[in-house]
């Protein structure tokens, strides 16, 4: 088939693809009783803040605060904030629902289009293989779980492939041009920025642990020889440079608050571990996994534990194990391994294995694992086998031409593990994330209507101004600060909070010579505005506390690395986004001249 018609063939394959999970999934934006995912119950009302934010001061003024929530506390610092996004740039636009459903269909539709490249451009298979490839990567149990429950800052799982693509690809066989070479790590260092303020910065790890394997994968079936560490180091260094002013200002804040208490869970011993780590990636399962967890104080949901491929991804994968052994031991089929190979190979296996350790419980190894850096503040790492999925996508695609030789038998084959895939995914019943689901009607309702400024310092029961219950973060949506509020930075029971003596009430009403509001300075930058974290404005603070309540920008004393780094972060931003615009308008110019 000419090439032409090969790209057409797949283009109106993607765009069936996306019909066909858009049809089955808008069901849930929101469902037909209006309910969300539980943990939207958490970004709604960030989202609005957002907005607030935005009317205020503009998009592009950094929110370092927010009155919204706990008394008023850091925003920007936040991890998990991600004001500059595509979900709250669209949620201004069209809502909060329809920001991020669209997010959804977005950040699909690249993670598609970006796979197809990866497996066409860099492992070099044939269309029906790239075809199963793409539809395991669309319908993935963990990016469809954390999107309906509501973990919206994993709407940058799809991102992965892409990054893979620049980083891996090679142009031809000479390598890629110095124009080329440019372009794409600049475009990758900007793929990590964006991770990191749409609120990833958590799992940056597992994801340049995937971008590893996934080159890994490369070097093993294709002998890809490319400057892979080299492009990672300098993307991933530029893209540090660009967010330093987020990262820093995120390292200082999580640094007041350790939370660090949590026990480390885990199945019960190794065989345990790989057995439910199994049906994770490749059956629902889901409250049998849920119950063999040890060592965890709080109920888990069926989502944290849904990454699957569905047993056809299983069946391609030992089918192709089986068939490899038989042309090895009884064809006598010889394999080119190389060196390079080998150690690619051995790596490989060693990290598919740190998943499997690292949820495996001994109160031993669980103690020794709490005592490392960056994992010792986690409450868990059972998100962490997302590092399979991209993984056992590629190796699913590849069985398909290692196991059908002919043309006419792949695309036989293709078919119908495709149908299977969608029909396994399709009939599973998703509506049982909703149990305990959030309403975002009081959020829906202030988002069109002239909210006042958070004027007092509210507790969680409903008042009889309202009618529907709610949810402790939408206080903010009556003009009330949520006490107790839920940001897990404090820990999930408000455990590292320091409440000092904020109480409810009127946020003027005074006490000790302080109003009833966080100093949120204090809880980022304690000694640089000369207070203790948890301390409030005082009464010669009145400005202040009146700009802050009516989300306004409010002046407060950074360390000077962090205004110099936030000068860092906008010019070296510019300068990347130039380079990338230069380099590729140059390979365009040398192409048409050409």
């Amino acid at each position: 088939m000419p090439y032409r018609h090969n790209l057409l063939f797949v283009i109106i394959f993607i765009i069936l693809i996306l019909s066909l999970f858009h049809l089955h999934f808008f069901q849930y934006f929101p469902t037909s009783d209006g309910l969300l995912g539980s943990d939207y119950a958490y970004f709604f009302p960030y989202l609005l803040n957002g907005l607030y934010w935005f009317n205020t001061n503009g998009y592009f003024e950094i929110p370092w605060f927010t009155p919204a929530f706990c008394g008023g506390i850091p925003f920007y610092p936040n991890p998990q904030n991600l004001y500059f996004s595509i979900p709250q740039v669209l949620s201004i636009w069209n809502g909060p629902v329809q920001g991020v459903y669209f997010s959804v269909i977005i950040f699909s539709t690249i993670g598609v289009v970006a796979k197809t490249f990866l497996l066409r451009r860099v492992f070099q298979l044939s269309i029906p293989a790239i075809l199963v490839g793409i539809v395991l990567f669309l319908f993935n149990g963990f990016f469809i779980s954390r999107m309906l429950v509501g973990h919206l800052t994993y709407h940058i799982f799809p991102l992965v492939p892409l990054l893979a693509y620049g980083l891996i690809y090679n142009a031809d066989e000479g390598g890629r041009s110095r124009q080329h070479e440019i372009m794409w790590i600049g475009i990758n260092a900007l793929i990590f920025v964006y991770m990191i303020y749409a609120g990833a910065a958590n799992f940056m790890v597992p994801v340049i642990y995937m971008l590893v394997m996934l080159w890994l994968l490369a070097v093993i079936f294709r002998q890809s020889n490319c400057k892979f560490l080299v492009r990672l180091i300098l993307a991933g260094l530029l893209g540090m440079i660009i967010s330093s002013s987020k990262l820093y200002s995120s390292v200082v804040f999580m640094g007041l608050f350790k939370r660090d208490f949590y026990p480390l869970p885990g199945f019960d011993g190794l065989f345990s571990s790989i057995e439910n780590i199994f049906k994770m990636l490749f059956f629902t399962d889901g409250q049998i996994v849920v119950d063999s967890i040890r060592n965890f104080p709080y109920v888990l949901g069926e989502y944290e534990v849904n990454f699957q491929l569905t047993p056809i991804s299983l069946l391609l994968i030992t089918t192709m194990c089986i068939l490899m052994s038989y042309r090895f031991f009884v064809k006598r089929e010889k394999l080119a391994v190389t060196l390079p190979v080998k150690k690619a190979a051995v790596i490989l296996i060693v990290m598919l294995l740190v998943p499997i350790l690292i949820n495996t419980y001994y109160p031993g190894w669980s103690q020794f694992l709490k005592g490392l850096p960056y994992i010792k503040n986690s409450s868990s790492l059972i998100r962490w086998i997302a590092i399979y999925v991209p993984v056992l996508c590629v190796i699913s695609a590849y069985a398909v031409d290692y196991i059908f030789r002919s043309q006419k038998y792949r695309i036989a084959a293709s078919m119908i593990c495709i149908v299977l895939i969608v029909l396994t995914i399709t009939s599973q019943d998703w509506g049982r994330y909703f149990k305990h689901s959030y309403n975002p009607v009081n959020i829906l309702s202030a988002w069109d209507a002239d909210i006042p400024p958070v004027m007092s310092i509210g507790s969680m029961p409903g008042s009889d101004k309202i009618e529907i219950y709610l949810e402790r973060n939408d206080l903010m949506v009556r003009g009330e600060s949520q006490f107790a509020c839920y940001e897990p930075v404090f820990g999930y029971g408000l455990e590292d909070f320091p409440y000092g003596n904020l109480h409810l009430g009127n946020v003027f009403d005074e006490l000790d010579g302080t109003f009833n509001i966080n100093n949120p300075a204090c809880l980022l930058y304690p000694e640089e505005n000369q207070c203790m974290p948890g301390d409030k404005l005082t009464h010669d603070e009145y400005g202040i506390a009146k700009s802050f309540i009516s989300y306004e920008k409010i002046e407060f004393e950074a360390p000077v690395i962090q205004k110099f780094l936030q000068v860092l972060s906008l010019y070296t931003l510019v300068l990347t986004i130039l380079a990338v615009i230069l380099s590729f308008a140059f390979m365009v110019f040398k192409r048409n001249k050409n």
